[in-house]
């Protein structure tokens, strides 16, 4: 094993320790910034990766080993097959050896479809529609009969001679309109079909020759009943019997079927026991044999709603629809009319329904001054539907429908359509049969709708789970489903139902199911790569999160993970940390080897590791204001009224699921989008009411995990703004003046001055039809970007490309004599981000240093109050951030509050909340149903001392 160091600091020499003979070998990496690694990951082991943001892990796990393990599992293929999929290039490295197939897992939850769910995701579905097909009480969806005909053949008499009395005489006819007996008659005779029974059923021989119908010949409605069969039911449904009864019902579907016409025609059995009789009319297809309605042969695919069959035909199996929101019409319903209360008609092209609205509500004594929500309920239907000159809300939209050709109006009624759950399927996504059959004495959309803990009870009632009789997919798909809920439940999920939508789930929940699903297909000697698993998890859901880790390397696996988290550490087999610092700085192997080995070398993880808990210790004044959300409802909170002080920094706390996000995203940014007539990409949740919002006059900002841009045009010097002042100051110069040039010409993103062979990009891509495509530095520019005359200018004998190669730090030097620039380039410095190249694209980094920039350009160029504060909402900012990265962000954070700005912090970092927390709002105690409580609301002193709290055992 060797050990690289990236400069003369001394680091303790890892122990040596035996590896596995069979492990990963990997020689001579050099993606990103790897410095030519050397290191051989063993197989069939846990291993850890961590180190600083920036240091190379990502590179190493991802870029390398995930990309070359994918790479050739997908050379192994066709070329026909690979078409169809993504394709890789071969990594930056000299040799790799015994890497196995790989499948590889990032931090982001990219499901957006809103028919993917949580049972979807983990093939329980399919499962489950297995089981029902082959295991559900099917009944009729149109009069709840338990009688269905799948089989005429095998079906049909079954139901017919049940509980038929001995004895019974059995007249099977066929039921033909007299008006098709000219077509009909020739060929029921030449089928031998000789004999017609008459009103009081007693059977008539007939001609060759078509006869004249007497009166006595005729039944009910024109219809006349041949005689195709009459027999003795004895009491027992012999094979004999089920034989004739077969033979007779073929000969005369084939005739029917040949004509290609059964209009009218129907098949009647006269049942006659003693002087009792009874006329059953026959099914002539499969359906209900109780009511006769028609009933599509089943399938497992009538009980899944992700398949045309199984689906609500209203919802297509989305469980919503969509219609107009009251929510987006009206977003604010403490405004006035005057004051533009109906949104939809403040546009310049609608104006004239406001003026015409103001009109006839003072005509007809309409308050236009008082709130929206003052309104009577008299006035504020007239409004909806219109009343004199005024053609109201709802008839404005139809008309606005009757237009939708024209692109303008469908952006328009985008703007205030909302979905709203199916009242066709009551939101269960099914089809009417699925709804109606049962499992174990529970319906299907039950079985769909039950927490999975619950549903884990039930298979454990079950005596006698699947019927010997069963085809054996029936019983594996009772054990495979039966396991994939146990996974759940053991990764800490087992409050969700399977129904529950994946882009509902917080990014912990979306991680350890989509674990899950990884885990459900069973795969052996594969390698796994993580990215930070443990984002999104509290540090109690850590601890199932390993136990589901191990099971994985268990079953023949080898697990690398990208982690940070100190109790992860403690559980891998191995630990690989890599430093010293980031970018050109980082690249290096400073220790591999088990955790007590690593807390005995000298890096900066063991150094961290190894330091005494933080907390934060300057007093807090206590708040004037605060902004407060009252009595919030959605998804599992149970009328929450929370409090944040103005001018602090507030982190909100609980264990995964417990309904962080659904207060702050959901319910808090989700109110303040639709008061500003914005539309929400989620469904804004139900409160009381909100107070305080009218403290931040600059605006309520939310900061996600998504990364700033996936453009391989945006880089850290135009997110900032700084590369506009750089483009400045070139074009100020003597020799771009004398040449005509202009700041645009400087820029990589416009034509004009860069290289249009590339289009600025410096390089170029090749496709190789059946193999990943090949990128080229552009022959044209050598990947520079920029045409010659544009380069021939120079600032201090440097050119622009000169700039965008340096980095950060080097920048700051560079332009020490332009303010403007330093400004805007000081903030990447205080994120700890100056060693980033300025030119390098977004879509590269990691996910620590996306974090950071995004929060980059909401930092204050300096330390004076602002005039307009705003509010800053977070979701969890410590992502991809290592311990020694989480005291710069803290700081970051803390200039906000301090120049005036109020921040709300969704986290689970444990040295983060303990570090940064002015106040805090812990949410539980437990997740979902057992959740959506204040669990504490209060101050970090005040926290650290609450047990109460589910947090405060791990701070």
């Amino acid at each position: 094993m060797s050990v690289e160091t990236a400069s003369s600091e001394s680091l303790a020499t890892p122990a040596t320790q035996d590896l596995n003979e069979e492990s990963i070998r990997i020689r001579g990496a050099y993606e990103h910034n790897l410095k030519h690694l050397d290191v051989d990951i063993p197989l069939n082991q846990l291993t850890v990766i961590t180190g600083p943001s920036g240091c190379g892990k990502s590179s190493l796990a991802f870029d390398t080993l995930y990309a070359e393990g994918k790479r050739r599992f997908m050379e192994s293929l066709s070329s026909y097959a690979r078409q169809f999929m993504e394709q890789f290039q071969k990594a930056r490295v000299e040799e790799v050896h015994n890497i196995p197939p790989a499948v590889g897992l990032s931090q982001h939850n990219p499901v957006t479809n809103a028919r993917a769910t949580v049972g979807v995701s983990i093939d329980a579905i399919d499962y489950l529609s297995q089981l029902f097909y082959y295991l559900g009480e099917k009944t009729c969806p149109h009069c709840g009969s338990h009688r269905l005909v799948q089989n005429l053949a095998e079906d049909l008499p079954t139901y017919l001679f049940a509980n038929l009395p001995p004895d019974t005489a059995v007249y099977l006819s066929l039921q033909v309109p007299k008006k098709l007996m000219k077509t009909l008659y020739a060929v029921l005779f030449g089928l031998g079909f000789d004999r017609i029974l008459d009103v009081d059923l007693k059977p008539v021989m007939l001609s060759e020759s078509m006869p004249t119908w007497k009166n006595d010949y005729v039944h009910e409605k024109q219809q006349l009943c041949f005689l195709l069969d009459r027999f003795k039911f004895k009491g027992d449904l012999d094979d004999a019997l089920l034989n004739r009864f077969n033979d007779v019902i073929n000969r005369v579907n084939q005739s029917l079927e040949l004509l290609g016409s059964d209009k009218g025609i129907a098949w009647v059995a006269h049942l006659k026991t003693g002087d009792t009789t009874t006329t059953k009319t026959l099914l002539t297809s499969n359906g209900c044999f109780d009511c006769g309605q028609s009933i599509p042969p089943l399938s497992p695919h009538h009980f899944h709603y992700m398949h045309p069959q199984g689906a609500c035909s209203t919802c297509e199996g989305y469980g919503r629809v969509m219609g107009l929101d009251e929510a987006r019409i009206i977003p604010n319903k403490k405004e006035s009319l005057r004051g533009g209360a109906v949104h939809a008609f403040q546009t310049p092209s609608y104006l004239e329904l406001q003026l015409s609205l103001e009109q006839e509500a003072k005509r007809h004594g309409i308050p236009l001054n008082v709130p929206y929500d003052a309104l009577s309920p008299e006035d504020q239907r007239h409004i909806w539907d219109g009343f004199g000159a005024f053609v109201g809300i709802r008839p404005f939209f139809t008309y606005l429908e009757s237009k939708r050709y024209k692109m303008h109006v469908r952006m328009h009624l985008a703007k205030y359509r909302g979905y709203f759950e199916c009242t066709a399927c009551g939101g269960s996504r099914l089809n009417p049969l699925a709804r109606s059959t049962q499992m174990r004495g529970m319906s299907y959309e039950r079985w769909l709708q039950m927490p999975v803990q619950d549903l884990l009870k039930r298979f454990k009632d079950a005596k006698n789970p699947v019927p010997a009789s069963l085809p054996r997919l029936a019983v594996d798909a009772w054990d495979s489903l039966l396991q994939r809920l146990q996974w759940l439940d053991a990764v800490g999920l087992g409050y969700l139902p399977l129904l529950r939508p994946l882009r509902s789930l917080s990014s912990g929940e979306a991680h350890r199911v989509q674990l899950i699903s990884s885990i459900g297909s069973e795969l052996t000697e594969t390698l796994y790569v993580l990215d930070e698993p443990t984002v999104g998890l509290h540090p109690r859901d850590t601890e199932r999160l390993m136990d589901v880790l191990k099971q994985l390397k268990d079953l023949g696996n080898t697990v690398v993970l990208v982690e940070h988290d100190p109790e992860v550490m403690k559980q891998a087999d191995q630990v690989i940390d890599m430093g010293i610092g980031s970018g050109k700085h980082g690249g290096s192997i400073l220790f591999q080897g088990d955790f007590p080995s690593l807390l005995k070398s000298k890096t900066k993880t063991a150094q961290n590791l190894l330091a005494p808990k933080r907390y934060k210790t300057a007093p807090v004044e206590v708040a004037k204001h605060y902004l407060s959300i009252y009595d919030a409802t959605g998804y599992n909170l149970k009328n929450v009224t929370a409090r944040f002080p103005v001018g602090q920094l507030t982190c909100v706390t609980g264990v995964s699921g417990a309904g962080k996000s659904s207060l702050i995203v959901q319910t808090l940014y989700g109110h303040v989008l639709n008061s500003q007539g914005d539309l929400p990409s989620f469904d804004v949740l139900p409160c009381g009411g909100i107070d305080g919002l009218d403290h931040f006059t600059g605006g309520v900002v939310w900061v996600d995990q998504s990364t700033p841009s996936r453009s391989s045009r945006s880089n850290p010097a135009t997110v900032v703004k700084a590369y506009d002042e750089i483009r400045k100051l070139f074009s100020e110069s003597v020799k771009a003046k004398a040449l005509g040039l202009t700041a645009g010409h400087f820029s990589f993103n416009s034509k004009g001055g860069r290289c249009e062979t590339c289009e600025g990009l410096g390089e170029v891509t090749i496709d190789m039809q059946f193999m990943a495509n090949m990128t080229m530095p552009c022959a044209d520019c050598n990947g520079k970007r920029f045409q010659d005359s544009v380069l021939s200018v120079d600032l201090f004998g440097r050119t622009v490309y000169d700039v965008l190669c340096m980095s950060v730090d080097e920048a700051m030097q560079f332009f020490k004599t332009a303010p403007k620039v330093r400004k805007r380039l000081q903030c990447l410095v205080d994120l700890g981000l100056g060693y980033l190249p300025m030119g390098q694209a977004t879509a590269t980094l990691s996910g620590g240093e996306a974090q950071r920039l995004k929060l980059a350009p909401y930092l204050p160029m300096d330390d004076k109050q602002v005039a307009r504060p705003s509010l800053f909402l977070f979701d969890e900012p410590t992502r991809g951030l290592h311990m020694s990265d989480v005291p710069v962000l803290v700081n970051a954070l803390q200039r906000l509050v301090n120049v005036g700005h109020t921040v709300i912090v969704i986290e689970h970092n444990t040295q983060f909340i303990s570090e940064a927390s002015d106040w805090v709002v812990d949410m539980g105690p437990e997740a979902d149903e057992l959740g959506g409580q204040v669990v504490y609301e209060g101050d970090l002193s005040g926290f650290l001392q609450s047990k109460a709290s589910v947090t405060t055992t791990y701070l």
